[in-house]
């Protein structure tokens, strides 16, 4: 599954809110857009509200950008 994410870095806050449909996300982090720092805290992000591991989540485009696309691969249990 493919989702779309519109990151806001710098923010007071860490937070993450589902809009338009279940794959379109907007998330909020303290994280700078430095050093890769932003998209590292996303998926972070990501991990904790989806219940998913780092390694179920690959940033496919967008690693400079504030909209990203993830795509999501969750693992037989």
């Amino acid at each position: 599954m493919r989702i779309k994410i519109y990151v806001v870095t710098n923010s007071s806050q860490e937070k993450i809110e589902q809009i338009e449909t279940d794959s379109v996300y907007r998330v909020w982090t303290h994280a700078k857009a430095h050093n890769n720092e932003a998209n590292k805290n996303v998926i972070h992000i990501l991990c904790q509200y989806l219940d998913l591991r780092k390694s179920e989540i690959m940033l496919v485009s967008g690693s400079k950008s504030k909209i990203k696309f993830f795509e999501i691969s969750k693992a037989q249990q």
